[in-house]
């Protein structure tokens, strides 16, 4: 699974977290630049994590209005334990997983 994570400056222990998921690719942004806001998702994600207490606005906007036209799920969550362990929840109980 290749997942984009957008928010935080260091994804910290997020990264092992996911790849214990079994997730194979991570791409991360950091969400703060305003140049962020013109990036495209990269092709082949198939979900979208935003970490909310981290991330510009108008990127959020963006994202989720071109994840929801290319059909990408998109998991808001914060940048701790209680989300971690609900994020593998998401992942491992849904048909993504």
């Amino acid at each position: 699974m290749k997942v984009l994570v957008v928010g935080a400056d260091h994804l910290g222990s997020l990264t092992r977290n996911l790849q214990d998921l079994g997730i194979k690719q991570i791409l991360h942004w950091k969400g703060r630049s305003h140049e962020e806001v013109r990036k495209k998702i990269p092709d082949g994600i198939e979900v979208i994590i935003l970490l909310c207490d981290f991330v510009n606005h108008t990127l959020v906007y963006r994202l989720k209005s071109e994840a929801r036209r290319r059909g990408i799920p998109v998991i808001h969550a914060r940048k701790s334990q209680v989300y971690f362990k609900t994020l593998n929840t998401l992942l491992t109980t849904s048909p993504l997983g």
